[in-house]
């Protein structure tokens, strides 16, 4: 769901940041021979594009390509060098079942201890190769391996004798938009550059000029997913860390309420809790989370919960389960 909402919103976005800047520019462009910015004003506009461009290539590149090289590096190291524990399958959902091929795609919610021996629960996706065997029965009993280098995570487990290879058409059709996209840019440099220079070289350069300001939109896009609606979304990554390398805890909720901020029409519940760690000392501590509309009533809003917490960032936690039992 979290995925086909990306998808949708991404091509809605994309409308704004590429062909609605030209059709703008193209219906209120000037007729007039002048040039639109002085030479050094022209040279600073095009160093601007250039620079804005260039992230963005160096951006895309790296999520789309680099990032899976990176984690398939990342899961072949635990697989080699991680810290075996048990886990218990506390859940199961088939998300695709392809018989043709005899094999499942599988949503797994697993329970087993963190690199600090504290039980806690994740979520992982795996494609089951042999589902006739029921090997992941909710209650079936499975062998993880935890990444001793939790800086380094996603991904912080993997199962063990797992095995992770990329995914040839998806690494395709990354390749595909990469390509595109750097023909894009190519494209509108050439074409406006010998539709507008007129013996003036760049001088036709100006902020809001789709060069310029197409760029600027697909920034300030990628900002706002990377700072705002990602953390918000699936978590700070900070968080995911702490799960695994924090120690466990009851804290006293003080307070819970509503933030203001919602996320697709959900609200994020503020906590408010305070906790002594395992050296005596008292924190007060906040947590946020975006919580469905209709699992508001289920939320715990007094009484001890569960906390994870490290003695480095005391007042940075994570509560992993903020519903009533």
């Amino acid at each position: 769901m979290k995925k086909g909402m990306i998808i949708f919103w991404g091509l809605y976005l994309l409308f704004f940041c590429i062909p609605f800047p030209i059709i703008i520019y193209t219906a209120t462009a000037s007729e007039s021979e002048m040039p639109a910015s002085s030479m050094y004003w022209s040279w600073f506009w095009l160093a601007v594009s250039a620079v804005l461009w260039l992230y963005l290539i160096c951006f895309f590149v790296n999520q789309f390509l680099l990032i899976p090289v990176k984690n398939k590096s990342i899961i072949q190291d635990i697989l080699k060098n991680g810290i075996q524990r048990k886990g218990i399958v506390t859940d199961r959902i088939i998300l695709k079942n392809e018989t043709t091929k005899n094999q499942q795609l599988l949503q797994l919610k697993l329970r087993f201890e963190n690199l600090n021996q504290f039980f806690i629960e994740d979520e992982l996706f795996f494609v089951d190769s042999r589902p006739e065997e029921n090997r992941f029965e909710k209650g079936k009993e499975i062998n993880v391996l935890l990444n001793r280098n939790a800086s380094s995570g996603p991904p912080f487990f993997v199962l063990e004798g797992q095995k992770t290879q990329y995914n040839v058409r998806s690494m395709v059709f990354r390749v595909l938009g990469l390509v595109l996209f750097m023909t894009y840019i190519a494209g509108i440099y050439l074409y406006f550059y010998n539709k507008e220079s007129k013996d003036t070289g760049w001088q036709f350069l100006t902020f809001m000029h789709p060069i310029i300001f197409s760029g600027f939109m697909i920034l300030l896009f990628v900002l706002v997913y990377q700072l705002i609606l990602q953390p918000l979304m699936f978590g700070k990554k900070w968080q995911q860390r702490l799960l695994y390398t924090g120690k466990k805890t009851a804290a006293e909720i003080r307070n819970v309420r509503q933030t203001g901020t919602y996320v697709n029409e959900q609200p994020e519940i503020r906590f408010d809790v305070s906790y002594t760690s395992d050296k005596g000392v008292v924190y007060q501590a906040i947590y946020k989370k975006i919580v469905p509309l209709m699992d508001l009533s289920k939320l715990q809003r007094e009484g001890l919960i569960d906390i994870f917490y490290n003695d480095i960032k005391p007042e940075k936690i994570v509560i992993p389960n903020i519903f009533k039992d």
